[in-house]
Order: C-alpha cells, then sequence, then structure tokens
C-alpha cells in the first residue's frame, strides 16, 4: 500500500508503464515511440471515505483519449530482441470528471463528489529495463514516474489543487516487430494502486481518504521506427543494461566502475585497469595501477639524502635493511610486494642524478 497526496493518486494510473532486466549487445534504438491517434485508455477508481456521517464506498469508471512518447533501447540489434530499456516516457490524458455517491439512504439521496482531472502528464524519472520473455512478454518493476497536472472536487468536499507527485509501480506488455524497422509496445497489463492519503492532506470534512486506481491500458499502444545506436547502454558489455546490472565493471576485475547507481560491487579504484589486488600501496583511494609511475622510482629514501633527486648509497642501504619485507614496503622499488635482488638491482640501475 502506498501513501500520497490526493493529487497523486492520478501519477500512479501509468506509473506501472516501464521496468529492468539484462541485455545482450550492440542496441538499437526506437526514440520516438508514440501512440496512435484514437490510442483510449480507461480507468476504475474506488474511493472509500470517512466523515463524520461515518465511512462509505463508490466507484466510477471512465475512458479518455490517451497520447504519448517513449525512448527505448533494444537488445540485440535486430528482432527478435532479447531485452528492452526504457530511457524516457511522457504519457497524458484528457481532462476528465470522475463521479461518486456516498452516504446513501432512503428518501434522503446519497453525497455526491465530484473530482475532475486536468493536464494529467506522466514522465519517467530515470530509464528501466525488462528481458523479452517468453511470447515477447516484458515486466517491469521498481518503475518510478513523475506525475503533473491539477485537480479540483465539488459536491461532499470542495478542494483544488496541483499534482506533483513522485510514485512507483510494475507494468507488463508484449513486444512486436510488425515490420524490420519498427516496434510496438500493445497488451499493456498494469496493475491496481491502491493509496491512502495522509491525514494533513485530507480535503476539509474527510477524516479518511483510501483510493484504488485499476487502469485498463488494452486501447493504448506505442510504435515507432528503430535503428542502429551509437550507444548500447551496457558499458562492460555483458549482456546486461548498465540501469540493471549489478555491477557495471569495464576492466572485468570483478570491481565496479564508478557512477553506475544499480552496481552493488565494491567500486574499482583502478577502473580502466585490470586490477584484481586492487593494492594502494600509499592509501589515496588510487590504485597502483592507476599511479603514474614516478620520474625516479629507485629514490627511495627521503628520510636521508634521497628523495630529492639523487640515488645513492641511502637508496641502497634501505633497500638491504628491508630485506624480505612484503607489500606496502617503501623498499619494494618494482612494486612485486617483496623486497629482494631486483630491487637491490633496480637501485644500482638507477643509480646517480634523476633524469
Amino acid at each position: 500500500m502506498h501513501r500520497m497526496s490526493f493529487g497523486g493518486m492520478a501519477g500512479l494510473l501509468v506509473a506501472p508503464l516501464l521496468g529492468c532486466a539484462a541485455a545482450a549487445s550492440a542496441a538499437v534504438v526506437a526514440p520516438n515511440m508514440v501512440t496512435p491517434p484514437g490510442s483510449t485508455a480507461t480507468i476504475k477508481v474506488t474511493i472509500m471515505i470517512t466523515t463524520g456521517l461515518g465511512s462509505s464506498t463508490d466507484d466510477d469508471t471512465k475512458t479518455m483519449a490517451s497520447t504519448g512518447t517513449i525512448g527505448a533501447a533494444f537488445l540485440a540489434n535486430s528482432p527478435p530482441f532479447s531485452s528492452t530499456q526504457l530511457n524516457t516516457m511522457q504519457l497524458g490524458f484528457a481532462n476528465t470528471t470522475f463521479n461518486f455517491q456516498f452516504f446513501c439512504l432512503p428518501f434522503i439521496g446519497c453525497q455526491n463528489l465530484n473530482v475532475a482531472v486536468s493536464d494529467l502528464q506522466f514522465e519517467l524519472v530515470e530509464p528501466t529495463c525488462s528481458t523479452i520473455g517468453s511470447g515477447s512478454l516484458v515486466s517491469f518493476s521498481n518503475v518510478v514516474l513523475h506525475t503533473t497536472g491539477s485537480y479540483s472536487t465539488t459536491g461532499i468536499t470542495s478542494t483544488s489543487g496541483v499534482i506533483d507527485a513522485i510514485a512507483g509501480g510494475s507494468f507488463s506488455a508484449h513486444v512486436v516487430n510488425p515490420t524490420s524497422s519498427t516496434v510496438k509496445f500493445d497488451q499493456l497489463v498494469v496493475a491496481d494502486q491502491t493509496f491512502v492519503v495522509p491525514a494533513d492532506q485530507l480535503p476539509p470534512g474527510v477524516t479518511g481518504l483510501t483510493i484504488i486506481i485499476h487502469p485498463t491500458l488494452t486501447n493504448t499502444t506505442l510504435s515507432g521506427p528503430f535503428s542502429p545506436s551509437v550507444d548500447d547502454f551496457d558499458a562492460d558489455d555483458d549482456g546486461v543494461f548498465d540501469f540493471c546490472d549489478s555491477c557495471t565493471d569495464t576492466d572485468g576485475d570483478g570491481f565496479g566502475n564508478p557512477g553506475f547507481p544499480t552496481s552493488t560491487c565494491a567500486i574499482d579504484n583502478c577502473p580502466d585497469v585490470f586490477n584484481p589486488d586492487q593494492l594502494d600501496s600509499d592509501g589515496n583511494g588510487v590504485g597502483d595501477a592507476c599511479e603514474p609511475a614516478p620520474p625516479c622510482p629507485a629514490d627511495i629514501a627521503p628520510e636521508k639524502s634521497g628523495g630529492d633527486g639523487v640515488v645513492n648509497v641511502d637508496d641502497l642501504l634501505l633497500v638491504i635493511n628491508n630485506w624480505a619485507a612484503g607489500a606496502g614496503n617503501v623498499a619494494d622499488v618494482n612494486g612485486d610486494l617483496t623486497v629482494n635482488v631486483d630491487d637491490l638491482l633496480a637501485v644500482i640501475n638507477g643509480w646517480g642524478v634523476c633524469p
């Protein structure tokens, strides 16, 4: 059960219109999938209201024109596709008024509530994706939409306000390829949405309000042409869209690149170089594999006369005094995790003023 403002109830009429999962490689994009003329949505709204008169429930169903656009990516680079990612989405509905009757009594009649909803628009907050399963079914989850518009009520209570809500949902559909260059979503199925309006957002005279929305979008389709994409939306080419990838790892060392919010693996301290040991000798957060090589690596004795651009006896003695020391020791000139003859030779070969 969700909690949101009375105006925000409309935001979930289509909130389920998008989701997340796996991919292949070499994507195509359909940047302008649109609803054809004549598209409609049928919305059933049930309201359970509590006032000083008690509690009462009623519902109303309206069919309205629907319009919208979607930008989507698909993997692989030709049908049949294996997965899809929705990158952008806007969907709008014609102005509509829902009519309800509450507290109906013989000889007395009913209390009416009319809810007018205007200028509804739903915009995808972040990309989401899904595999394309058996029967070309896509099933999206964790969809986040920003809903805007306005509402007003008359009857048992009178109030008005703006709709500005962010909410989530789920959605399923079928992917169809009418031609070799176009793609379509149809057979849309959206789960019922239930909202309890917080007490501090209730209309005057109302002490409780629960809204259940049952959207039917079977007469709403979105379609458009697709073409090759310069972005495969899969940075590490592992066949999973970045927005669904639990570890976007471009160098394949088991640690994830920074900047990918869905990654749950540890962040790579050197994302462009394979370094599964993640060694960071100086502890500065940058892996040794990414640190620029010092101009004079054998100049290792800054606490003596070394570190001033000269490789001399002080550096040689530091190697001898730390013989067989392990990882992280300053005398490990060549970085092989132990101080040995190789480091001694590195000092000898680098003897003199550093270049």
